[in-house]
């Protein structure tokens, strides 16, 4: 390996390093913001609720329906929250199953195709690298997106196209890829979007 490509390397690595500290950071202010201030606000309720329940058991029942609500809303906010910090899907089913529900959360549509037997597991550690650069196309898209993921060759591979913001996202993309002693390449489409691929060896 040269000096230059090892350089490269660890630079991808400290901002892996970085872009961690920073989710970890915004998944605190996210609790803080959603979860924990609904919960502490669910628990004056319930007071509440307590305290009129002998004197106007309606407007007690009342209270408790909305603090009903209010439970799986929270309990559905949580649920975003640690699909976002790992989908359980990905763990349990693999990367297919786990694509194809970031696909159903997607504001813009999605053509998956997954190449292949769609049951065929991979290391976790390649997985979740392949399920999170798309992840960030993904996100990162404005317009429709087309996602390939397949084997070839001793590798796994991810093709993406549309319209990809270029910028922090395809850093990502590169940094997740890199870490996993594997290659991206960036083209831009002759409709003006960009083609990304991906290749991380199995061995």
């Amino acid at each position: 390996m040269s000096a230059e490509t090892e350089a490269d390397l660890r630079a991808s690595r400290a901002r892996i390093v970085a872009a961690s500290h920073a989710a970890r950071r915004q998944i605190e202010r996210a609790l803080h913001d959603g979860p924990q201030q609904h919960l502490v606000a669910m628990a004056v309720n319930l007071r509440l609720a307590e305290s009129t329940i002998d004197a106007d058991p309606d407007a007690a029942k009342a209270m408790l329906e909305q603090l009903r609500g209010e439970v799986q809303a929270t309990i559905q906010h949580l649920r975003d929250l640690a699909y976002e910090i790992f989908p359980p899907l990905l763990a349990d089913r693999g990367l297919g199953e786990a694509l194809h529900g970031a696909i159903a959360r997607a504001p813009q549509p999605v053509n998956l195709t997954v190449a292949g037997d769609g049951n065929r597991r991979y290391p976790l550690e390649t997985e979740a690298a392949v399920f999170f650069a798309c992840l960030e196309a993904i996100q990162a898209a404005d317009g429709p997106l087309s996602v390939w993921v397949g084997e070839e060759d001793g590798a796994v591979l991810y093709e993406l196209w549309g319209a990809i913001h270029e910028g922090p996202a395809l850093l990502n993309i590169s940094d997740r890829t890199d870490t996993m002693g594997g290659t991206m390449t960036v083209e831009r489409s002759p409709d003006g979007g960009l083609h990304v691929r991906g290749e991380i060896p199995l061995d």
